[in-house]
């Protein structure tokens, strides 16, 4: 902790802000600003003073523009910049500072400050996502953006709990064949799906990741009568086996570990002649 040194003042150096009178001599931090007696009327004086702001009769014209009122005296924050006459002054102003506008997602009625810089007209942070993502979708689609939409309020609204997963997961398949120059959906074989599948492990991403996703948007298709072959995602080709993990190894304390250690507050219906050891499980080969 850093330590100040405390300043010294002389008898008479300094003097009462309130009654005027000479200060016999005393130290205080060096950062003091204000000198009063220690009386409790120069005290209350001084507290009234830097606590609170006190303007007269017809002091303070009405910041409302177009009103040629003043605000009522008496004591204000010291802070307060803008004095209104009345109640309904103070409530117009505030319409006038704030622009009127709807959320660019869902079109309720919303209020921002009337300022340049403020281009946030959404309600709230769920409708800004909701619209960038709509916005990125879209570019990702191209083309293909209709055909998801339909698949999306149509099969995906009422198959899924939330529609997000299968949107974004078929907006990368569009734009995969947007990028392949694709036009026509029929034209998706299984050479196609195993190249997307090539391109997103290229992108970083889980290769499988999308797949299921395409293969129901595709039993969707067939069972609309809009694609007239099979389904070009093959289950035995187009599916890779996870990785299982093996189980977290035993250490040479958990070996020697008896149940009773283990679980001190179990019950056993049959109770051991002799404490058991817990085995460990085998590990199994992947």
């Amino acid at each position: 902790m850093t330590k100040y040194i405390r300043k010294c003042y002389e008898a008479g150096e300094k003097s009462c802000e309130v009654c005027g009178k000479e200060l016999p001599a005393f130290d205080c931090w060096p950062g003091r600003t204000h000198f009063y007696c220690p009386t409790y009327e120069c005290r209350s004086e001084v507290v009234k003073r830097t606590r609170y702001r006190t303007i007269g009769v017809n002091e303070k014209p009405c910041s409302r523009p177009g009103c040629n009122g003043f605000a009522p005296a008496g004591n204000y924050e010291p802070t307060r910049f803008r004095f209104y006459c009345s109640e309904e002054c103070e409530k117009k102003s505030w319409f006038l500072e704030v622009r009127i506008t709807n959320c660019t997602w869902c079109g309720k009625e919303i209020h921002r400050p009337n300022r340049p810089g403020v281009t946030n007209t959404f309600c709230c942070p769920e409708h800004n996502h909701l619209f960038r993502s709509e916005h990125l979708i879209s570019e990702r689609a191209g083309n293909y953006f209709p055909l998801l939409t339909e698949y999306v309020d149509g099969f995906v609204s009422t198959h899924y709990r939330k529609p997000y997963g299968a949107r974004n997961a078929l907006s990368y398949f569009f734009q995969f064949l947007m990028a392949e120059k694709v036009g026509d959906i029929k034209l998706v074989s299984p050479k196609l799906i195993t190249r997307f599948i090539a391109s997103e492990l290229r992108r970083g991403g889980i290769p499988t990741k999308y797949v299921s996703f395409v293969s129901t948007f595709f039993d969707w298709m067939i069972a609309e009568d809009r694609f007239d072959h099979a389904n070009p995602v093959v289950p035995r080709i187009h599916h890779a086996k996870t990785p299982k993990h093996l189980p977290r190894p035993y250490s040479e304390e958990e070996m020697t570990e008896t149940v009773f250690e283990r679980y001190p507050m179990a019950t056993i219906s049959k109770p051991f002649s002799k404490p058991a050891l817990i085995r460990p499980r085998e590990r199994t080969q992947a």
